[in-house]
């Protein structure tokens, strides 16, 4: 960004060509803006919100571009010597179980993390913290039909309440701010065919466009495994582009939506002393 330009993709940052990630790291670049752009066009956000998009996209931008840089070495070794090595590695490699798929599918290439930005406590869970990263997109069932997540919840800000529905959490002001910023809340209940929650949970409610809150089922097991393995986060915050904002227990919730609404009614100094 610079003033009330922003560049985006090539423009921003010319991926070498031995990697195939140039159009990814647009893809990503144009998701991470866009919604950012219709918030605070739309009057949902403040300015201070455009400046996020260089915090969280240049770090990893700057990375995509370094590890392509170093792929293109390998394609290119100083010597017959450190070819041979290379080959040698790249066919041991695919020996191992689950090898040749780690190989194919890239799994070893940087994923994007946010550690600031428009997230809140990223670095406090440590390494393995969902916050600041890309959600998973598992199979639930709403209505009686099954579809991905994305599917069910639409494309802008959704609160998910694992095993609990988090407007009983919040107070009439921080749901009426929710529903102003057009956040879905979101329900899951445990899979008929699992064991589910430690506690009694309300009944199936029927889910609807105009329903204050969607009611989705847990298929797969997907959220029942998140709170296995992390009991303290029945509550997740996704942004519109899919990033896990923050997460928290019931209790934490209301804190959440504070610290997340200063940092999106923020206005950029400059332009908030202007009037624009």
């Amino acid at each position: 960004q610079v003033g009330r330009v922003f560049l985006a993709g090539d423009a921003a940052h010319l991926q070498p060509p031995f990697f195939g990630q140039g159009m990814n790291s647009g893809i990503r670049d144009a998701t991470n803006l866009a919604w950012k752009l219709a918030a605070v066009t739309s009057g949902r956000a403040g300015t201070g919100l455009l400046p996020s998009y260089d915090q969280e996209r240049r770090a990893h931008a700057t990375e995509m571009v370094s590890f392509a840089t170093r792929i293109g070495r390998m394609y290119r070794p100083r010597n017959l010597v450190t070819e041979r090595a290379r080959d040698l590695a790249f066919t041991g490699l695919q020996l191992l179980p689950g090898g040749k798929e780690y190989i194919l599918q890239m799994k070893y290439k940087p994923m994007p993390r946010y550690d600031e930005g428009i997230v809140l406590d990223a670095a406090a869970g440590g390494v393995h913290s969902p916050v600041g990263r890309m959600f998973t997109q598992p199979v639930v069932e709403a209505g009686g039909r099954r579809a991905k997540l994305d599917e069910v919840i639409g494309g802008w800000f959704a609160v998910l309440g694992l095993h609990l529905d988090p407007r009983e959490f919040l107070s009439p002001q921080a749901q009426a701010w929710w529903r102003s910023l057009g956040a879905r809340f979101v329900r899951i209940d445990a899979p008929r065919s699992g064991p589910g929650p430690a506690g009694p949970v309300a009944p199936m409610a029927s889910a609807g466009q105009d329903d204050p809150v969607t009611v989705v089922e847990d298929v797969d097991g997907a959220f029942r495994d998140w709170l296995l393995a992390s009991p303290d986060r029945e509550v997740i915050v996704l942004r519109p582009d899919r990033y896990v904002a923050a997460v928290c227990d019931r209790s934490g919730l209301g804190a959440v939506t504070a610290r997340l609404r200063s940092l999106l009614e923020m206005e950029e100094p400059a332009r908030a002393a202007a009037g624009c």
